[in-house]
């Protein structure tokens, strides 16, 4: 389907879709009319008023809480904590991914198995056990999504500087004498920029979930999340089903945003190849 679409097009709708969402949380206290944990008039509908002269755009929930306010504020936590999440595991797997995939060997044999064993590790397990003994923490959310992308990223760089390496151009500057930094930030990152950019905003879109799952779930932080708007919606699903829907909604809009542009630069990365 997307085959169908102009690359430019994916990349502005992705761009727009990511903007509105990072300008969100940057004036998210701004933008929220009211304090999220304010509490008015309980289970008031869409567009209803406050009787200040107020508006609940989008009602408020079972404590009264103005679910509008409540989703800006949780939107400024998500981003946040995918942008910390994403740029810690990134950097952990494109260091052991070049070095593994530059100097092969036993550095490569043991990152390799390493990834192994934190592919199998039993995420959701973990966190019940972190939050049971340590409590609630940013920190461990962060290690946590973290853990689930590092393995994937891992092993794409890997494979894309095993695969650079190879390349007539890498052999000549060895042959030059050229240290092995130089050749790496010079001669290989240049030329799988695009590649990494698209794998990063792909990772983002996967934290992103995690996120949203971990808070569903009740075992991130006692922050206000999508995810955890998710779960005290639930059992009200029948008499308030917007609750539920509008954080979802919002989970949707930001991974598809990231999706998007990821889509659009791997096109682009693939029609230079060509």
């Amino acid at each position: 389907m997307t085959q169908n679409i102009k690359k430019p097009t994916l990349l502005t709708i992705g761009l727009l879709l990511v903007l509105f969402w990072l300008l969100v949380a940057i004036f998210a206290e701004i933008l929220a009319p009211y304090h999220p944990d304010a509490r008015f008039i309980s289970l008031a509908r869409p567009n209803s008023s406050n009787g200040d002269g107020g508006i609940f755009i989008f009602g408020t929930d079972w404590l009264g809480r103005d679910i509008l306010s409540r989703l800006l504020i949780a939107a400024r936590h998500m981003v946040v904590t995918t942008m910390i999440a994403s740029l810690i595991a990134f950097a952990i797997g494109l260091i052991c991914g070049t070095v593994a995939g530059y100097y092969k060997g036993y550095a490569d044999k043991l990152l390799n198995v390493i990834s192994w064993v934190l592919l199998a590790l039993p995420i959701i397990a973990v966190l019940m056990l972190t939050h049971y003994y340590l409590g609630q923490s940013r920190f461990y959310l962060v290690v946590a999504a973290g853990l689930v992308v590092i393995p994937p990223i891992f092993k794409h760089v890997r494979a894309l500087v095993k695969d650079i390496k190879k390349r007539d151009f890498i052999l000549v500057a060895q042959m030059r004498g050229e240290k092995s930094l130089y050749i790496i930030g010079c001669e290989i990152f240049p030329n799988i920029i695009q590649s990494l950019l698209a794998d990063f905003l792909v990772r983002c879109s996967h934290i992103v979930i995690v996120i949203a799952l971990i808070g569903f779930l009740d075992l991130g932080t006692p922050m206000l999340e999508w995810g955890s708007m998710v779960r005290e919606g639930q059992e009200y699903m029948f008499t308030i089903g917007y609750y539920i829907a509008i954080p979802c909604l919002a989970i949707f809009s930001l991974v598809l945003g990231l999706n998007l542009m990821a889509e659009a630069i791997q096109s682009g990365v693939g029609q230079h190849n060509r």
